[in-house]
């Protein structure tokens, strides 16, 4: 049984983008200072060990026991929504941790306001990002690449493979692999690109939840993975799966993408300096005007105003009402 060569080509497209490009994309960012190397490296330490080193050895022990098998079996939505809560858990916590590392340094010198760290908008960015290409990387990438050699191997003919698996095995293989479609290749390159944007979403919310000291959005964040698999659980357990052409197949990656996708984008223009009004946009008010603006520290508190001696007193003296200028120079009139 053959595979087509537009099967091979997408494997190799989609190894090109799950694999080498995020690993550019992340040296190219890192040389020419758009992200930070240190948030970058938390973010995908943050994913390595919540999910590599802790969760999914947890999954794998589970996965033998009798009550998990038995809930797979009667309750697959159920299951679905715990895998779901879980990985929300395990993932926030991580992210708390390294959040709560990125946070005010010392003075550079005695008596001078705390540095701000890499609480900012673009150490929240460099978090996210190491964050989920190391999951695109690490789950994707690593399966292209068996997908692809696969595919190489069985086109020098199955003698090659029939030493390396049982007989059984590689018929199964085989035929899963020649069921494939490019099309299926690309729905799940779409849900990868949906998974990033949730990642960076996730990653905001809980930045804010420590920087403004908003608690309530840490939980909120963890409540979120299991909201965006919801839907594509659903259609799961209860829509047709057997036809190709069904419109649930297309649930799991717009669900994530089109859920998720949205307020990263509006969060991350929020980041820049010449970000879009808080007015009318009830979902950022807590947030705070100016947040994340000018790369100023991830704080609650403000830093105490500079006092000038040539202008009226109480005018920059830091009072409630008067502007603070963060250690700056104020203008005289």
């Amino acid at each position: 049984m053959d595979i087509s060569v537009q099967v091979v080509w997408s494997f190799a497209l989609a190894l090109f983008l799950t694999l080498v490009l995020p690993i550019l994309l992340l040296l190219f960012l890192c040389l020419f200072k758009k992200i930070s190397p240190l948030p970058m490296a938390l973010g995908l330490l943050s994913f390595f060990i919540s999910q590599i080193l802790l969760r999914i050895p947890l999954l794998q022990l589970c996965a033998g026991q009798g009550w998990y098998q038995a809930l797979a079996q009667s309750s697959p939505l159920v299951l679905g929504l715990g895998l779901a809560f879980t990985a929300g858990l395990f993932e926030e916590s991580a992210r708390l941790g390294g959040a709560a590392l990125l946070g005010p340094r010392k003075p550079a010198f005695p008596g001078g306001p705390p540095r701000p760290g890499h609480r900012t908008w673009k150490g929240a960015l460099s978090f996210g990002l190491g964050h989920a290409f190391c999951e695109l990387i690490l789950l994707a990438g690593m399966t292209h690449v068996n997908n692809l050699l696969f595919c190489v191997l069985l086109g020098m003919g199955e003698e090659t493979l029939s030493g390396l698996l049982p007989a059984g095995q590689l018929d199964t293989l085989t035929a899963q692999f020649a069921a494939v479609t490019p099309l299926g290749i690309a729905a799940g390159l779409l849900e990868r690109f949906s998974a990033v944007l949730f990642h960076l979403f996730a990653t905001s919310l809980v930045f804010l939840a420590v920087a403004r000291r908003k608690w309530l959005l840490f939980p909120a964040a963890i409540l979120s993975t299991p909201c965006l698999t919801a839907l594509p659980c659903w259609a799961w357990a209860f829509g047709p799966r057997s036809s190709s052409s069904s419109p649930w197949r297309w649930c799991a990656p717009l669900s994530s993408g089109g859920a998720g996708g949205g307020f990263p984008r509006a969060q991350l223009h929020r980041l820049t300096k010449k970000g879009p009004s808080l007015r009318g946009r009830s979902f950022l008010r807590p947030f705070g005007r100016g947040y994340f603006s000018k790369g100023w520290p991830f704080s609650s508190r403000p830093l105490p105003a500079a006092r000038c001696r040539c202008c009226p007193p109480g005018r920059f003296s830091g009072r409630p009402g008067a502007p603070a200028w963060r250690g700056r120079t104020p203008p005289h009139s």
